[in-house]
This record gives structure tokens, C-alpha cells and sequence, in this order.
């Protein structure tokens, strides 16, 4: 490797200079950059894909050990936010540093000994942030519950109203319907919602959006209002009319 050029900066002092604007830590001497230049300027490129590499650091290194290599190549970061845009997940994501934060989050609780189970969104992560999780990743279902909640209340028309009175006036449109895990982790919430209603009776029909398979013992707990708690598999939860829920006379 050719380390100097006469009457400049010698080829690793360059590439130092190009990684210091991209205010690494990481690599702060001139045996460091010559270390990586040797390992990512023997990679092979091949004519259908990019080089990936590792680190924007890496990308400033390639740039003046080996330019060729580098000019069509991306960093890691920038092939992930790819695979989240062909998946058609990046939207989860208010921008692109918190998808990055999210995925180096993920790797950080795996080693911390994390399930590896999550989103499909955190697969791509694992993917590209610590392959060594990706054979044993599973993608957990995620899915939107409905469900009807019944007042039944022989003594009140509900023809102009949906809403309880007396020992009921708790249960109205803004009630809320939460869906926890055994622990008490908040998995997915809504509201009643404006109901219709009859003589005697009025129906309430929500739906519980995001509510993702994987809880600790594949224990759901519903509670709408103070009005008690009802416990459901995630395959219960996926049953039409399975949760269908009614209080009253």
C-alpha cells in the first residue's frame, strides 16, 4: 500500500482527514485507517449489487484508498432505510435517525438476551445491524381486533343517545378499551365510540389496532372502563365475534 505522496499528505493521512469529518470516535490514527483500508479495499464488487459498508467511516476511508470501489457503493445505514422502503415500513419511523436508533436498539437488547421475536421492521434491522440474530428472528403477526361491548339497561331509550346513566354513566363514547399482557404493558388502546342504540339496549363496536402476537404467555387482558378484566389467546382475539362483550340487566 502506497503511504505517501511527495510534497503532500501521505494516503492514510488523507483518508484521516476524510474520517474526521465525519466526527468519528471511532478511528484516530493513521494505523487504524490503513488496518481498514486493507480489509474493505479487498472486497469483490459485483456488477448487480452495491458494496455495502459498515460505517460512513469506512466510506470516507474507500474514498481515497480505493475510489473506484467506493463510488457506487452505500453504507450500511443507507442499504437498511433501502430495505425499509421495499417493505414498505420506513413510515414507522418519524425520521431516518430514529429507524437507525430503533435498529441499533434492537441488536442492543438481543445481546442483553432480548426474545428474537419483534416486527418485521426490526427483522430488517437485524439483518443488517447483527446478522447473527437473523436464523433465529421470528416476525411476529400484528393485527387489528374488533370487538362489541353491549349496555343492556331495560329502564333507558337509547334511540337519541349511547350513553349509561345512573350505575352506567361511566360507559359512554370516550370509555376506554385497553388490551394489556399479564404484566401490564399497554399493548393497544381506543375508545367506545358513539354506539347505537334501542330500547333497552345500546351496542358499541371498536377496534383495537396493532395488537402484536408474542405476549408473555400468550395472555391478552380487555378492559373496558373500570368494568373489570377478560383474558384472551391472540388466536381467541383473531376469532370474529370472539370478543363480544355486555353488561347489565
Amino acid at each position: 500500500m502506497v503511504l505517501s505522496s511527495c510534497g503532500g499528505p501521505s494516503t492514510s493521512e488523507q483518508a484521516l482527514v476524510a474520517v474526521a469529518l465525519t466526527n468519528s470516535e471511532r478511528i484516530d490514527s493513521v494505523e487504524g485507517v490503513e488496518q481498514i483500508a486493507d480489509q474493505i479495499c479487498s472486497l469483490e464488487q459485483s456488477d448487480e449489487e452495491a458494496v455495502v459498508f459498515a460505517t460512513t467511516e469506512d466510506a470516507a476511508i474507500a474514498s481515497v484508498f480505493c475510489p473506484d470501489l467506493a463510488e457506487n457503493a452505500i453504507t450500511r445505514d443507507e442499504a437498511y432505510l433501502a430495505a425499509l422502503d421495499d417493505d414498505g415500513v420506513r413510515s414507522e419511523f418519524a425520521a431516518d435517525r430514529a429507524a437507525i436508533a430503533a435498529a441499533e436498539r434492537t441488536c442492543a437488547e438481543l445481546d442483553e438476551g432480548a426474545e428474537a421475536q419483534g416486527s418485521e421492521a426490526q427483522r430488517i434491522a437485524i439483518d443488517w445491524f447483527c446478522p447473527a440474530y437473523s436464523e433465529a428472528f421470528v416476525v411476529l403477526t400484528i393485527a387489528s381486533v374488533d370487538g362489541t361491548f353491549v349496555l343492556i339497561d331495560d329502564d333507558e331509550r337509547f334511540a337519541t343517545r349511547c350513553t349509561g346513566d345512573g350505575g352506567y354513566s361511566d360507559l359512554n363514547a370516550s370509555t376506554a378499551v385497553i388490551v394489556r399482557d399479564r404484566e401490564g404493558t399497554e399493548l393497544s388502546r381506543t375508545d367506545l365510540g358513539a354506539g347505537v342504540g334501542e330500547r333497552g339496549k345500546c351496542t358499541f363496536s371498536f377496534t383495537l389496532r396493532d395488537v402484536s402476537e408474542g405476549a408473555p404467555g400468550d395472555i391478552y387482558v380487555l378492559e373496558v372502563g373500570d368494568r373489570g378484566e377478560i383474558s384472551y389467546s391472540f388466536l381467541e382475539l383473531l376469532i370474529p365475534g370472539a370478543v363480544a362483550l355486555s353488561i347489565g340487566d
